[in-house]
C-alpha cells in the first residue's frame, strides 16, 4: 500500500473541559483502511467518549464502507448524549456525502471550531477560545488483506428467512423509488413504516445497502429506474 492509499489517525482534545475528541484522518479511508478507523472509534466508546469530531481536510477519498462506519455508531453516541460530526472535508469527499444523502443523518461543519462550539452551546456552556490539544497521536498499521471485511460483508444474509426478508424489503424499496424517485432515503424509511407497507422497520443504512446493491444511490439514476420501469412494466412493484 502506498503513503497515499494509506490512512493516519491523529487523536486530540477541545472544548472547555477537553471533553470533545478530535479525530484527524488523512489519507483514503476505504474497505482495507475503514478497520482502522473503526478501532480507534470503537476504543474511544468503550473509554466512554461520545463526543466525537472527524476532522476530514486530510481525506481525498471516502468509500461507502467508510461512510458506514461514521453511521454505523451514531445510535451509540446519540444515546449517550453524544454525537459524531464531520468538518472541514474537501470539495470532492463533499460532494459524495450530499450526494449520498448523508448529510440528512450526519452534521457537517466548515471548521472544527463550529463543530466544538456546537457541542458547547448543547451543553449550555461557554467555549475556551483555544485549539484542541493533542493527546495522542498514533499511525495504527495496515490490516492484511486476509483481516480485512467490507460493509456489504457485514451485514451478509445467513440464511434463507433472512434472504426472503431482504429481498421483501428490497421490493418495497424499489417499490417506492419507481413511485417517487426524489424521495430521500429517510423518506423511504418513513413511509415504509406506514400501514401501506406493512410498517416495516428496518435501517438508514440497510435501505443505502439497497440503493448501492442496484445502483441507485444518484437521483438521475433513480428518475432513469422510474421512468424505464414504468414503462416497461405499467404497474409492477405497487403496494
Amino acid at each position: 500500500m502506498s503513503p497515499l492509499d494509506d490512512l493516519r489517525i491523529s487523536v486530540s482534545q477541545a472544548g472547555p473541559d477537553r471533553g470533545v475528541i478530535v479525530l484527524r484522518l488523512d489519507g483514503v479511508i476505504d474497505t482495507l483502511t475503514a478497520p482502522q478507523l473503526e478501532k480507534v472509534v470503537s476504543q474511544l466508546l468503550q473509554q466512554k467518549s461520545y463526543q466525537l469530531v472527524c476532522d476530514l481536510s486530510g481525506v481525498h477519498y471516502v468509500s461507502s464502507a467508510g461512510w458506514g462506519i461514521f453511521i454505523a455508531h451514531l445510535k451509540e453516541v446519540r444515546d449517550n448524549q453524544g454525537d459524531l460530526r464531520l468538518s472541514r472535508m474537501q470539495p470532492d469527499v463533499s460532494e459524495i456525502f450530499q450526494l449520498l444523502e448523508f448529510d440528512t443523518v450526519i452534521n457537517s461543519y466548515d471548521s472544527l471550531e463550529k463543530a466544538t462550539e456546537d457541542f458547547a452551546r448543547s451543553m449550555n456552556s461557554p467555549l475556551e477560545k483555544t485549539r484542541p490539544e493533542s493527546i495522542v497521536v498514533e499511525t495504527l498499521p495496515s490490516l492484511s488483506p486476509a483481516l480485512d471485511y467490507s460493509l456489504t460483508e457485514s451485514i451478509s444474509i445467513p440464511s434463507q428467512s433472512t434472504q426472503e426478508s431482504t429481498t421483501g424489503l428490497e421490493e418495497k424499496v424499489l417499490a417506492l423509488v419507481q413511485e417517487d424517485p426524489l424521495l430521500r432515503i429517510s423518506e423511504i424509511n418513513d413511509s415504509l413504516s406506514s400501514p401501506r407497507f406493512g410498517k416495516t422497520k428496518t435501517s438508514w443504512l440497510k435501505i443505502f445497502m439497497i440503493l448501492q446493491k442496484n445502483k441507485l444511490l444518484g437521483l438521475r439514476s433513480r428518475c432513469l429506474f422510474s421512468r424505464q420501469a414504468q414503462k416497461s412494466f405499467p404497474g409492477a412493484h405497487r403496494y
